[in-house]
């Protein structure tokens, strides 16, 4: 099981209930799909990319922007859909090993799903 940090002095401690990370506590050194949940902030995740869908053009209230979602598989087969926008839809390819930190989680229309978010940041490996 992973370790997580909160507050501002850096502290240890180990979780068994997902639920408590919903407080904006830092997620677990490695974290399997079965561990996220709709409202979870400061995810860090990674996981293998499967499939990318079609790039669209969205017009945003900051202007004009391009979409795309991704599917990321866990070591346990577990799945989540990821968006990703503008520059970083060119950097993704199927295969590659995808790291999010510091994304958070949402549910849209029923689906679970993890985004890299404002202050978040998206790694792309072979």
């Amino acid at each position: 099981m992973g370790r997580i940090i909160y507050g501002p002095i850096t502290k240890h401690r180990f979780i068994s209930d997902p639920r408590q990370l919903l407080l904006g506590e830092k997620m677990p050194d490695e974290t399997s799909v079965a561990q996220l949940m709709p409202g979870m902030r400061r995810v860090d995740f990674t996981g293998t990319v499967t499939a990318i869908s079609a790039t669209r053009d969205v017009q945003t209230k900051y202007g004009p922007a391009q979409v795309a979602e991704a599917i990321l598989t866990d070591g346990n087969g577990g799945k989540v859909k990821v968006t990703l926008w503008n520059e970083n839809i060119s950097k993704v390819e199927v295969g590659n090993a995808l790291t999010i930190e510091n994304g958070y989680t949402d549910s849209f229309r029923g689906e679970l799903q993890l985004h890299v978010g404002r202050y978040g940041k998206i790694s792309v490996g072979a």
